[in-house]
């Protein structure tokens, strides 16, 4: 199927992409003469204008700078960004995180906060998450610039556009044929690196063509190859050899099974304190980067029916497939819903008495292995033409599917283990079945549970998705009138959208029956949206610009809204713009977070009542729980009352050039969200503990005060502030030596305000590291900043790269007392590139962090002990690139 799929999806992109070619009389003659493409308009706006300096802060990475990257992932590209923090799923996120998708976060906001585009295009949320799009398979070899727009524009492209938007522009001029290979491994010799693409364009008089194929294959690495990560800080109370609370012998006592010899008779003098030798390093199994395989074919082109109108398309179809490996699983006999008993009876039992608190990793049935395969689609078509002079149009088809399928090994069948360790009668019942009672007391090396025991208590799960988007627009922009000033230009515009998304877990997941897996109900849902926008620029003076624009969105399953934007823009001096920014937002509900099924996770979490300090004192932890305790499971789902996101930005800046070839540039920034959904349970934990109102019965705990379950069911929060500015630097010189170009680009986060409920204080998260694990807000650094140097003489460019972020807190609950800090990291990326023009050749050799500057320890980092998604625990990264053109 899967072949079938992927050779289907390339015959009609490539059967589409012939069609403009066969029907132009000028297909098969050269024409050496390179078609110069007027950029009319940028990200944030729809207008066509000359000035693409706009009221609103724009990043544009240009195809250079994309190449100096040298990478072949559109998520590290981002990921270095100083605007980009927060809760960003990569590869390296394989413990509380993504499965094989990764998304971008600005400002620290949540990922669904971040419109996503491919030119000017909505696109499908990925088939994982259901919520934003997988950038990863959008291939870099296919990309001309991203733009990247740090401003609200719900009132130009509707909703998630709060924090900003990323615009990816693909190559549509290209003529010629460009083929790339390259290879690069860590320094420790693994996270191999494959790649190659190959670009064909064509320019002829009726239009052009575009066809490319791309191929990245990247391997995992082990934690335990990385000495930060090789012993886990946070080790499983659930070890190989068993740890087991008998009450028969003393409340306070655990018996832990060793491989020595069994105790009869026990008496407290036969016990010790529980220690970290009695806990499992499950590093020496997991990876921290999972292995990915990308395979990717696009095409575009236009073709001139009349002397005004152009018929267009853009297609492309991407495969992603991959895999990790988890710790074998682990099971909490009290910690399951509803809790597993071990019987007296169970033949196995040494103490003959009822056990309720047994916990025990099932070493002998191997590695939990995760495997998954992504498959993307996107297909547009459309007209766009002009008339009168000075107005352009454009109607087009937007069609975009997401699919997915996942596999899980090694699970166990919580059914079946419960028959396994209750009374033997039981099992017996069902013999012809498999069952067999379970030695869970075993030791944990091989034989101590039999193959027999093996097969009955095995599962393996697998899991299909969807997503789906349909829109149909009419885009229209041009002159509408002169004042005194200059002319005043408009764009109008109307969108139909379909959406849907379908979740499809087997019968064993959706009867929430699998331990070491997440467990999930059916989702289905649907929408329509319906939406007219208008923007309008007005020349006030000769230097003085007024941006207007407003959007009227009305959606099927949650009403309807309309999001305002004024921008103002002045030139005191030509040296000098200033520009300021006020927009109002708003973020639909997604279908995922309306309709989703119940979910179980057994997460990472941290307990502020496992702390003793914190009994009596916070409100919430009346007994001390267990510290050896870090996954807990919470329950998950969606609400259909959820309201829409609303928010509000302010910039306001300056660019500034004193002289030739040196820019400042200074925004600043205020984003403000109000009813910010949220689904983390580690936030209804720390509340709880606060005893906030509407949090006190969101965690059940049994009897000893341990977590039991947490209902983090998605819901609106009080509020959400984010306060900072963006600032830059650039020079450029031409000596007789070379050309230099110098850039310093950084943002300084000075507030992350959190607030529960209206009732509830602000917790300010700025410069705070939060567990991505628990699915938080992830790292939100004060400061975070580029530095570069590019020199380019002759046929030789080198660049240098400074990536610095700043340290951070770790904090014992949110808002709560400082347990460590995380020192800043420093990293260092050297490229240099020859080009060989009698071959048409360019030959790159770099260099990733190549001090091998390690990343920082997080005490509370579940992912290998640092912070996954802001740090990496690679090390230095080196790689080879040859280029051909023709």
């Amino acid at each position: 199927m899967k072949k079938s799929k992927l050779s289907t999806s390339i015959r009609v992109i490539l059967g589409v992409a012939c069609t403009p070619i066969l029907f132009s009389p000028a297909a098969f003659s050269a024409d050496e003469e390179d078609q110069v493409l007027e950029e009319v308009v940028i990200t944030g706006s729809r207008i066509i204008r000359k000035d693409l300096e706009g009221a609103s802060p724009v990043t544009i990475l240009d195809r250079q700078t994309i190449e100096l990257s040298g990478t072949n992932n559109v998520n590290e590209i981002l990921k270095t960004l100083p605007a980009i923090s927060g809760n960003m799923l990569t590869l390296a996120t394989t413990n509380g995180g993504g499965e094989g998708t990764t998304n971008v976060t600005m400002r620290g906001l949540p990922a669904t906060a971040t419109l996503v585009l491919i030119n000017g295009r909505r696109l499908a949320p990925d088939a994982d998450s259901g919520e934003t799009p997988d950038i990863s398979m959008i291939p870099v070899s296919a990309i001309e610039r991203i733009e990247v727009l740090k401003d609200g524009a719900s009132a130009i492209y509707g909703s998630d556009a709060i924090a900003g938007v990323i615009n990816f522009i693909t190559r549509t001029d290209y003529d010629g044929l460009s083929i790339n290979v390259g290879y690069g491994e860590a320094s420790e010799g693994d996270f191999a690196n494959k790649e190659a693409s190959i670009t064909f364009g064509k320019t002829f008089d009726e239009g052009h063509i575009l066809v490319g194929v791309s191929y990245a294959d990247n391997d995992p690495v082990k934690s335990r190859d990385r000495d930060i990560s090789a012993v886990t800080q946070t080790p499983s109370s659930a070890p190989p050899w068993g740890n087991f609370f008998v009450e028969s012998v003393d409340p306070d006592n655990l018996l832990t099974l060793g491989n020595g010899s069994m105790i009869t008779n026990p008496t407290a003098a036969d016990f010790r304190p529980f220690g970290d030798g009695d806990a499992y390093n499950y590093s020496v199994i997991t990876d921290a980067v999972m292995s990915q395989e990308r395979t990717s074919v696009w095409a575009s082109g236009s073709y001139k029916i009349t002397d005004e109108i152009d018929l267009f398309f853009d297609s492309s179809f991407s495969q992603t497939e991959g895999g990790y490996d988890s710790a074998p699983t682990p099971v909490f006999t009290t910690f399951e819903f509803p809790s597993l008993t071990i019987s007296a009876l169970n033949p196995y039992n040494p103490w003959g008495v009822d056990i309720t608190d047994g916990r025990r990793r099932f070493l002998e049935l191997g590695p939990r292995t995760t495997n998954f395969e992504y498959d993307n689609f996107r297909f547009i078509t459309g007209l766009r033409g002009e008339f009168d002079n000075s107005w352009r149009w454009e109607m087009a088809w937007n069609f975009n599917t997401a699919d997915g399928l996942q596999n899980n090994t090694n699970i166990v069948n919580k059914t079946r283990l419960q028959l396994a360790l209750g009374d033997p009668a039981n099992c017996t019942a069902v013999a012809s079945q498999g069952c067999v009672p379970l030695n869970i007391f075993g030791s944990g090396l091989a034989g101590a549970i039999t193959p027999e025991m093996q097969r009955w208590i095995l599962e393996e799960t697998n899991e299909s998705s969807g997503t789906e988007l349909q829109s149909w627009h009419a885009d229209f922009s041009g002159d509408l009138f002169e004042l005194g000033a200059g002319t005043v230009g408009s764009a109008f515009g109307i969108e139909y959208r379909e959406e849907d998304i379908e979740f499809n877990p087997d019968g064993t997941t959706a009867a929430f029956q699998s331990i070491g897996n997440t467990n999930y109900g059916p989702t289905s849902g649907d929408r329509s949206v319906k939406e007219v926008y208008a923007e309008f620029l007005v020349p006030l003076m000769e230097n003085v610009d007024l941006e207007l624009a407003t959007r009227y969105s009305d959606y099927s399953d949650f009403g309807s809204t309309t999001n305002p934007k004024i921008g103002f823009k002045f030139r005191p001096l030509d040296s000098l713009l200033l520009r300021a920014t006020y927009s109002e937002g708003f973020r639909a509900p997604s279908l995922r977070e309306l309709y989703q099924g119940a979910q179980e996770n057994f997460g990472f979490f941290t307990d502020p009542c496992a702390d003793a300090a914190n009994v009596g004192v916070l409100p919430g932890c009346t007994v001390q729980s267990d510290p050896s305790l870090i996954q807990f499971l919470a329950q998950e789902g969606g609400n259909t009352s959820l309201k829409a996101e609303e928010s509000e930005s302010i910039t306001a800046g300056f660019v500034w050039t004193p002289v030739d070839n040196l820019n400042f540039s200074f925004d600043y920034f205020n984003v403000k969200t109000d009813n910010a959904i949220d689904t983390n349970a580690q936030f209804v934990i720390d509340q709880n503990a606060l005893g906030t109102s509407g949090f006190v019965d969101r965690v059940l705990r049994t009897g000893t005060g341990n977590i039991q379950l947490v209902d983090a069911v998605a819901l609106n929060l009080a509020s959400r502030e984010v306060t900072g500015f963006d600032f830059a630097v650039d020079y450029s010189i031409d000596t007789d030596s070379g050309s230099w170009k110098f850039k310093w680009e950084g943002t300084w986060i000075d507030e992350y305000l959190n607030q529960a409920d209206s009732s509830s204080d602000f917790v300010d998260v700025a410069g705070v590291f939060v567990d991505d694990a628990a699915a938080g807000t992830g790292s939100i650094p004060e400061l975070k900043y580029t530095l570069n140097a590019l020199w380019t003489y002759e046929n030789w460019t080198v660049s240098w790269t400074t990536n610095y972020v700043d340290e951070l807190e770790e904090q014992e609950f949110l808002g709560g007392d400082v347990v460590h800090v995380i020192e800043d990291w420093w990293t260092h990326d050297v490229q240099v590139n020859y080009e060989m023009t009698d071959y048409n050749t360019t030959i790159t050799l770099g260099a990733d962090n190549i001090l091998d500057n390690q990343a920082p320890r997080a005490t509370t980092g579940f992912n290998d002990n640092i912070d996954a998604r802001t740090h990496n625990l690679i090390g230095s990264y080196f790689y080879l690139k040859a280029s051909i053109k023709y």
